[in-house]
């Protein structure tokens, strides 16, 4: 097998997520809450309505359809759904199992109950031919009690249903961020820090408000508080909760890391294999040494890590099976409930829900129009470009005229962008507003050397620069194009070098590539410097594997 990649689209907000019906949701009874029959009729009504969704697919399933495509060409395809995407309660209804009350709680295999935190055995997988072969069997017995008794054989509901099994997949938003690590291993980690006294606790609160800011993670100023969260919250205490309690706790192996890697190879399967056979091995020395009075760790969403590396064998890497963009996918639907609704019984007013479905739908053929009209723009300004770069071969050097749109400035190339400008100051006046940064020490002795490094610079001579008369452009925003050693793709950071980011000091840390290899270090200084005609993007950094000198 090669590298499992994940799924690229062309525009996100666009292409990827459409809702394309509502399912009924049938209200819980109090009279009828708990009965068999009123839990069957649920999921009866759930897989039902489903068939309706697929119904218009039916004809296609076995022979195929021909559409034509964005090639203008005829294509064969046939429809399936090789992804079933929901929260476990959920998933107990697309299966037809009992769920967390029955012997088998797993919709994917047949782990018992009291296996459930036992994650370095397999158990059977649930297949489709299985269930309806035993779903035959019960019905045939004589009463509705033998019949049940057959069934919870392998907790099944007398229900007909569709074949799920192999489309539903492991979800990190629910099974790690709000299930194993939210509400379960956080919530152990705050009464294990608690008890160890009050100090631990204002280092663990005091280690997350001192981590630097980056773009897409939540900063906190304290966490020891935090009972309930969203998702995303979860997941970024979960990301820095390592780093911040490294020298409180005993280092722990990152299941969550190898799930979230949106490039597997052979290796790196095996290793995340390998990291839950140790984490499993970890949680059993814990269950035993807490003393299982105290907690249940026999819960489905602690089982269902089991299956992760095989779905992402069988369907990519988890990016292509997480419930975060399905959420944001309703929020058109949910502005246009709290803009055009009374927010009573919606879902009983056919209109209404009409009405939101018929909006949804025209803002999605809004975002259509202006990506085609965007795409034609880019193209026109593309050939634009071409037809200016073959004219300019016909001029002479001297003739030459640069063209804004087509030649970045100084402080812009493909590589890095320099963005939050802040003026042209002279070295002395840089140097004496941060006359007390020992970082800005000798500043100009210091530009001066590094500029006489370079060849570019020095070809017509050494570089002397004036105190008073040569100037620098400062920056506190710097955007770097990079090719990822995760993905090869072309990605890119958002650095900030600022003494005032929303109120606070925000130096960003970087990874350098230098002659002698790679390093870290921190942006101290970002700027522009002035050498003759040309301005050169430069950077004053402090390197975190060098010693650091006056």
């Amino acid at each position: 097998m090669g590298d499992v990649f994940g799924v690229v689209g062309t525009d996100t907000s666009i292409l990827q997520l459409l809702v394309v019906a509502w399912l009924p949701i049938v209200k819980d009874d109090p009279s009828k809450s708990g009965k068999q029959k009123f839990a069957n009729f649920k999921a009866a009504v759930w897989h039902e309505s489903f068939k309706q969704i697929l119904k218009c697919l039916r004809s296609k399933r076995k022979h195929g359809g021909w559409v034509e495509c964005w090639d203008r060409l005829q294509h064969l395809l046939f429809p399936i759904v090789p992804i079933l995407l929901v929260d476990y309660e959920e998933k107990c209804v697309m299966s037809l199992i009992h769920g967390v009350m029955g012997k088998f709680p797993c919709p994917i295999c047949l782990v018992p109950c009291d296996e459930l935190h036992n994650l370095l055995e397999t158990w059977p997988l649930r297949t489709c031919r299985d269930s309806v072969h035993l779903l035959r069997k019960a019905r045939g017995k004589s009463t509705k009690a033998k019949r049940e008794k057959k069934l919870k054989l392998k907790s099944l509901r007398d229900v007909d249903l569709l074949d799920v099994f192999h489309a539903l997949c492991f979800d990190r938003l629910h099974t790690h961020h709000e299930g194993l690590w939210g509400k379960h291993l956080w919530i152990e980690l705050q009464k294990w820090i608690n008890e160890a006294g009050r100090q631990a606790a204002t280092e663990i609160d005091e280690g997350f408000a001192a981590a630097p800011r980056w773009q897409n993670l939540n900063h906190f100023k304290e966490v020891m508080g935090v009972s309930f969260a969203d998702g995303t919250k979860y997941e970024d205490i979960l990301k820095l909760i390592l780093f911040v309690a490294h020298d409180i706790l005993n280092p722990e192996t990152h299941v969550d890391m190898f799930a979230a890697l949106e490039v597997h190879t052979m290796e790196t399967l095996a290793a995340g294999r390998a990291t839950l056979d140790e984490f499993s091995r970890l949680m059993d020395t814990y269950i035993a040494k807490s003393g299982s009075e105290l907690k249940n760790w026999n819960f489905p969403k602690h089982h269902l890590a089991v299956h992760l590396f095989d779905n992402i064998k069988a369907k990519g890497v988890t990016r292509n099976f997480n419930t975060k963009p399905n959420e944001k996918a309703y929020r058109p639907l949910k502005r246009s409930y709290q803009l055009r609704t009374n927010f009573k019984q919606v879902a009983d007013q056919v209109g209404h829900l009409l009405l939101l479905l018929d909006l949804y739908h025209w803002s999605l053929v809004s975002a259509w129009i202006r990506y085609r009209l965007n795409d034609l723009d880019d193209y026109n300004a593309r050939k634009e470009a071409s037809t200016l770069d073959d004219s300019d071969l016909d001029l002479d050097v001297d003739d030459a005229v640069p063209d804004e749109r087509v030649a970045p400035g100084p402080e812009s190339s493909f590589h890095i962008k320099l963005g939050s400008h802040q003026g042209i100051s002279s070295i002395n006046a840089i140097q004496q507003a941060h006359i007390e940064d020992p970082a800005i020490h000798q500043f100009h002795i210091k530009l001066n050397c590094f500029l006489n490094t370079i060849p570019v610079i020095t070809q017509n001579g050494c570089v002397a620069l004036e105190l008073g008369a040569d100037t620098v452009t400062e920056f506190h925003y710097l955007k770097a194009n990079f090719e990822s050693t995760v993905d090869f793709w072309t990605s890119n950071d958002y650095l900030c070098c600022s003494p005032m980011f929303h109120n606070a000091l925000r130096y960003d840390s970087i990874i350098i590539r230098t002659k002698d290899g790679i390093i870290f270090g921190r942006l101290i200084f970002i700027f522009t410097c002035l050498v003759g005609d040309t301005s050169y993007p430069m950077a004053l950094i402090q390197p975190c594997d060098a010693p650091i000198q006056n």
